[in-house]
């Protein structure tokens, strides 16, 4: 059974690009009800990512809620980036916990995603060039429109 933020389900604006084996990342609460807080980080799994959000799965149960700020720190290839967002649903997959989250909009940090991403696709394709031109493509002109859609690639 899944919980989600009925105020922060929405359509996806980007194509989520799934991780076949999962790549750790680092998690933190950094702020509760409006307060910043320090929390150690801990690792949990990446299942998919886009420009807009990411889903992720751990042992822990977190909180569905905009009250809420998570900082994912993620290292794809060369790049790293430190990304805050709002938990909005949870799911259970046997003894872990699913979950999406959405990140703060940021123009800058979605291009700067993109490239990571496409560069993930080329190192998944290193046949296909044209594949992560095609994400590229359709990343930046499905932002304002309403259409989801995924794609594989091994960590």
């Amino acid at each position: 059974m899944a919980i989600a933020n009925k105020q922060a389900v929405q359509h996806r604006q980007h194509i989520r690009i799934r991780i076949r084996e999962g790549i750790q990342v680092r998690l933190s609460i950094v702020n509760v009800h409006g307060k910043d807080v320090e929390s150690r980080d801990i690792p949990v799994y990446l299942k998919d990512i886009s420009p807009s959000g990411l889903r992720f799965w751990t042992h822990l149960r977190f909180p569905v809620s905009c009250d809420y700020t998570v900082r994912f720190m993620i290292t794809l290839g060369e790049w790293q980036f430190n990304l805050a967002g709002n938990i909005v649903w949870r799911g259970k997959d046997e003894n872990q916990y699913v979950y999406g989250c959405l990140f703060f909009p940021d123009q800058k940090l979605r291009r700067a995603l993109i490239q990571a991403i496409s560069w993930k696709l080329s190192e998944g394709f290193p046949l296909g060039k044209q594949i992560p031109q095609i994400y590229r493509h359709l990343s930046n002109n499905l932002e304002h429109k309403h259409i989801g859609a995924s794609m594989d690639v091994r960590s």
